[in-house]
Order: structure tokens, then sequence, then C-alpha cells
């Protein structure tokens, strides 16, 4: 289904970019339409060719609809104006220098498979930058349709961001792929609004703009990407000298010397605080042994059995799924929970069951099943395998869960070989 449907988006393009080079107005206000499908990457991304080990800014040969939208953009714009510049200013004229001499680096890889995946990404960095370089001239210098969706999207990933940063995500991505990529997307934006923030006379305009870069900066540093945040300030200053330099004006320096006092006092609160706690550094409680300890009465005063070792409504730690890192191989697993200072780790084993032949509970012929029974239903269940596998591809969890629930289940719960603490 997902294929269909980008066939259909691919199949838009030429008509859209018809469309557009009709309709002005419509034209103008593409930004709009543009920068919040960035919003839909993850869900209308179509991945051509990946590969498990790469681990790019992207994940693979990737093809969204936020492309598709800047190619009719850039069709329209070719349509009205016969022919576009394919080096229009000095900075797309460097990056298409260096992207060329990258190109041999996909001869000379170790997997030419991963080379051509960054090539593949350097494109549609060229291309949409070449919609915007194009767009801008075609708007003859009318920003507030593009400042407009940038000032909205931004809004919307720091919210995201605040939201990831709140449930424990540790490298925060918002709607991208990756970290990186939300950091190299947010790193031209903080620029922009700084240049906004030093050049806009008007006070309001001026606080918002400066309001737009602190998200977009506090952004980019939560995705702890150490090459966007070793780069942005050397952005942000080139930005800062650019803007005095050309046009220089003294309440500029005011403004900029406010926001580097701003910045020097956010460094020395930082400096000062206590070091941000890592995910994972903060062990849980030991009450979590309740769940092996049915037994003990310490845990378990009532004395009765737990239908459900592992049950949420018998187990008074309550955080031992949130704060543990599973590990495992599908043979052997362990829960990781807790610090270096202050370690617990559970572990179990495939084989590994509570009871044995004769006990547990009964099938629906009354007879007692114990961990034998785990072995019996696979191997009488292995014929099973492909459907549920063909219903994944087809996008049908919900069978594939029903059909592995009821055919690859025991009645007899894992059991924990052990916990070191």
């Amino acid at each position: 289904m997902k294929y269909l449907i980008f066939t259909l988006a691919a199949l838009g393009v030429l008509p859209a970019s018809v469309l557009l080079m009709y309709s002005r107005r419509l034209l103008w206000l593409m930004p709009l339409v543009i920068l919040p499908t960035l919003l839909l990457f993850d869900n209308t991304a179509i991945n051509f060719f990946s590969h498990e080990l790469y681990r790019g800014t992207s994940r693979g040969m990737e093809v969204s609809l936020v492309y598709l939208v800047s190619l009719a953009m850039l069709g329209a714009l070719l349509l009205r104006h016969s022919r576009l510049n394919p080096f229009p200013y000095c900075g797309l004229t460097i990056y298409v220098v260096y992207f060329l001499l990258c190109l041999p680096s996909v001869l000379n890889a170790d997997n030419k498979l991963f080379a051509f995946f960054e090539i593949w990404k350097m494109t549609m960095i060229y291309l949409v930058g070449l919609t915007v370089y194009h767009y801008l001239a075609f708007t003859r210098g009318d920003t507030r349709a593009l400042y407009a969706a940038l000032a909205l999207i931004t809004v919307l990933i720091f919210l995201s961001c605040i939201w990831q940063h709140v449930t424990g995500y540790y490298q925060i991505r918002s709607y991208f792929p990756h970290q990186n990529s939300l950091a190299m997307f947010m790193s031209p934006l903080g620029t922009l609004f700084l240049s906004r923030f030093l050049n806009e006379r008007h006070r309001r305009t001026s606080l918002l703009a400066l309001l737009l870069c602190a998200f977009a900066s506090a952004t980019l540093f939560r995705t702890y990407s150490r090459g966007a945040i070793a780069c942005y300030p050397i952005g942000c200053a080139i930005t800062a000298c650019a803007s005095i330099t050309l046009n220089w004006k003294a309440w500029k320096l005011v403004r900029l010397s406010a926001l580097a006092a701003i910045a020097l006092c956010g460094s020395a609160l930082t400096a000062i605080a206590q070091p941000y706690t890592v995910r994972f550094s903060e062990p849980t409680s030991m009450k979590g042994r309740a769940i092996w300890n049915e037994g003990n009465k310490k845990y378990n005063p009532t004395g009765l059995p737990r239908p459900d070792a592992g049950g949420a409504n018998y187990n008074p730690d309550s955080e031992w799924e949130q704060r543990s890192l599973p590990l495992g191989n599908g043979s052997i697993g362990a829960n990781v929970m807790g610090s270096v200072e202050s370690e617990r780790i559970t572990v179990n084993e495939k084989t590994l069951w509570r009871g044995g032949p004769g006990t547990g509970q009964g099938n629906q012929k009354g007879t007692p099943e114990g961990a034998r029974h785990y072995w019996d239903v696979n191997k009488q269940s292995a014929h099973l395998i492909p459907e549920i596998r063909q219903a994944f591809l087809d996008g049908d969890n919900q069978k594939a869960a029903q059909l592995t629930w009821q055919n690859f289940n025991s009645n007899v719960p894992y059991e924990a070989t052990g916990e070191a603490a």
C-alpha cells in the first residue's frame, strides 16, 4: 500500500508543477506545504535500498514526500522561467564541488552501498537547496510565507522534543529518522533566526526571532550530536559578523552584546549545576525482586501463588520495565537496571520455565502442562511461521500477533535464571 501511494504521489509531480506554474499565489504559499511535510517524513518515506549496519543520518536510499514536493516546486519554477541556473550562488557551487570530490569515494569505499547512500543523501540536499534559492528569487525577497512555515515547524519540533525529553529519550530526534538529521536541520534555522533578530528593527518581531533561535538552539544541543554542536557556534559567529559588518547599526551591537551576556550566564549555570543524569544512571528499587520471590513471605505475605509472575498488578516495582535496558540474542536475555555504581541485572534463558513435565496449568483435556509443552507447541506450529512472516510483510500486525499468541505460547510462565545486584 505504501509503495502504491508513493507511485501515485510521484505521478502527480508533473501535474502539480503545471498547476503551480499557472498559479503565482499558490506557488508563493508552497513553503506552508513543503515544510510541514517534514512532520510526515517517517510516514511517507520509501526506503528503496538499506542495510542493517548502516548508521548514517538517513536509513538508506530514502525518498519522501518532502522531496517530491520540492521537485514539483522546482519543476514549476523551471516551466515559468524556461531555464534555471544549477549553480545560482557561491555556497551552492562550493557544495557541488565538494559533492563531485566525494564521488570517487564510491569506487574506493570498503562498502560501496554505504558510500552510495551518502551520495544519494547529498543529492537530495542539493535538490532542496536549489528549490529554496529559486523560490526566493521568484518571490523577489518576500520571505513571509517561508518565514511563517519555518517558525511553525520550529515550534512543533521543539514541543515534540520536550515530550521526548520528558519521556526519557536519550538523543531526541523529533519527527526525523535520526538525531543527526534533526541537528542538521536546526543548525541553519538557528542561524537564520539569529540573523532576523540582529537585523529586524521592529521590537516584537525581533524578540520572536530570538525566541525561535532559542528553540532551535535548545533542540540542536539536546540531540547530543557532537559535530553539529561543535559547528553551530561557528555558524552563529559568522552570521553575527556578517550582519554587523554588511549593514552597520549601533543597536545591532547592543543586541549582540546582550545575547552574548545571556549565553555566558547560561554557560556559567551549566558549569556549576550538577551533571546531567543520563538514561539508566539511577537504579530501580530492589522491590522488583518480588516477581522472582513468590514463596518469600517478605514480598508475598499472603503466600498465595501469583498466576502471572511478571504482571504489573503483582509487582511493587512499577519502574522496572521503564528503567531497564533489555539485552538478548534469542536464547539468553538480561535486563540491566541501575548504573555502574549500583548495578542490578536479571538474567533468563529460553529453556528455563517454571515447573516441569506434569506440572503447571491443565490443558483443555485436563492434562497438566509443564515446560515440555513449550517445545511441543513450537514444533507443532512451525508450519505457521511463513504465514506470520507474510502478515508482517502485509502490515497486518494484529493477525501476526494473534497467530503467534495462539500457537507459540505456553501456559507456564518464564522463570528467572538469576539476579546480580
